[in-house]
């Protein structure tokens, strides 16, 4: 081998499974599977006491108006059917509930961050 080929060499896996935000993100996306209600319990486990996970998250039922509850809802759709299959977007309910299942509990919740984001702030329960 010379040339190109003998300093090129590949690996053969999927770069987005081993990068810890887009681990997090399909995490929050797809929170109701057992996987990533696994990485909430993580932190519940090997947390501090004190130790304390924020979650930005877009929840269409949490939305100013019915258009952009609208628009998530379409989204959602996009993610299921076309881009990954198990991304969705959420109501608020079926993540407070998974964050509680977990071991955590949420202590602030903040409406509307940049208009459409919600931001919770969870310590261990």
């Amino acid at each position: 081998m010379s040339g190109v080929a003998a300093r090129a060499w590949s690996l053969s896996f999927n770069r987005l499974d081993y990068h810890p935000l887009a681990a997090v993100r399909a995490t929050i996306d797809a929170i109701l599977t057992t996987p990533n209600l696994r990485i909430l319990q993580f932190h519940c486990a090997f947390g501090d006491d004190g130790s304390t996970l924020y979650i930005l998250e877009l929840f269409w039922d949490r939305q100013p108006n019915e258009a952009a509850a609208f628009c998530l809802q379409q989204t959602s759709l996009y993610f299921t059917a076309i881009a990954n299959g198990n991304s969705q977007m959420y109501h608020s309910a079926d993540l407070l509930r998974c964050i509680s299942e977990s071991g955590l509990k949420v202590i602030e919740e903040h409406d509307q961050v940049g208009l459409y984001h919600t931001l919770l702030k969870c310590r261990k329960a």
